[in-house]
């Protein structure tokens, strides 16, 4: 499956950073996003992040992945009601995992994307590993979300293995 493609490309000499596979998906793509997930975790790998856009399936990534994969999710008010719940549930079920049982929840609010947008994060040891916007106005659009300077920039600070700096004490997730 999915984890086999990525074992073969690296085989085959394609020069993949197997600590730093990303996934972003919407409506449908958001919605596979965490299947996906599990089929890689099934073949021993994991995502180091997830983007998923209004994903209506399958709220409950699992505690095993989201304890190594950031996940930011995103879902317009305006959406349809079973998307905007799956969602919550979404964020709920993090919240609930036994990896984020001491994670340290904020909450920000912006106009970045040009929708007024309400954004949790539950962050575990300074890195933000679960993050959920709430769009006020959007319904089922992508184009907001991207539009967030910061989306792509905290992909690609995911990782699944922490970077040594020079202070062997010190650890800097990337």
């Amino acid at each position: 499956f999915l984890g086999h493609w990525i074992t073969n490309a690296v085989a085959a000499g394609y020069r993949i950073d197997l600590d730093r596979v990303y996934l972003t998906g919407f409506s449908r793509g958001g919605s596979g996003s965490f299947p996906l997930a599990r089929g890689m975790y099934k073949a021993g790998r994991h995502f180091a992040g997830i983007i998923r856009g209004a994903g209506q399936s399958q709220p409950d990534l699992g505690n095993d992945i989201a304890e190594k994969t950031a996940v930011w999710y995103h879902i317009g008010l305006q959406d349809n009601a079973k998307r905007v719940e799956v969602a919550r549930q979404a964020l709920g079920l993090n919240r609930d995992y036994a990896c984020n049982r001491e994670a340290v929840e904020s909450q920000t609010s912006d106009t970045l994307t040009g929708h007024t947008r309400t954004t949790v994060t539950l962050a575990r040891a300074g890195r933000p590993m679960f993050r959920y916007s709430e769009y006020v106005g959007m319904g089922h659009i992508s184009a907001p979300l991207y539009k967030d300077p910061a989306l792509f920039a905290w992909l690609f600070d995911c990782a699944l293995t922490p970077v040594q700096t020079n202070a062997p004490t010190e650890v800097v997730f990337r």
